[in-house]
């Protein structure tokens, strides 16, 4: 990831990630690719138009990461393909591990409230 997607990322685990919840049944991944999508737009927006976006690479590589780490179970028959399902207290853990083992996050930690608005104000002025 480019050091932009790293922020958005870190941001999106702080802020957005913990507080998502997907009703219990089996959905495509591409239908958890556009909730995923939606939030992290969400989140994004209040960082202005150079960071607010859909951030597609990013939400394939976290539900990579969800699906590896059990955060969405996986279900398959020959019929119906591919489906996931959110375990919630799974999920939350992974986005706590998540969190825990990425840098910005931990440096976010330690500054506080104003780091965000710092470190999008330092990138905007920095090429990507």
């Amino acid at each position: 990831m480019t050091d932009l997607e790293e922020h958005v990322f870190a941001y999106f685990l702080s802020t957005e990630a913990p507080n998502i919840s997907v009703e219990g049944r089996f959905y495509r991944r591409e239908e958890f690719v556009k909730v995923f999508e939606d939030r992290m737009f969400y989140a994004t927006q209040r960082l202005g138009p150079r960071f607010a976006g859909r951030h597609s690479k990013i939400i394939e590589s976290l539900l990579d990461t969800l699906i590896d780490a059990k955060g969405l179970s996986t279900s398959h028959d020959r019929l119906s393909g591919t489906y996931h399902q959110m375990d919630d207290n799974r999920y939350r853990a992974v986005i706590r591990n998540l969190i825990q083992s990425n840098a910005i996050c931990h440096r976010a930690l330690q500054a506080g409230e104003n780091f965000w608005e710092g470190a999008f104000k330092a990138l905007n002025g920095s090429p990507t």
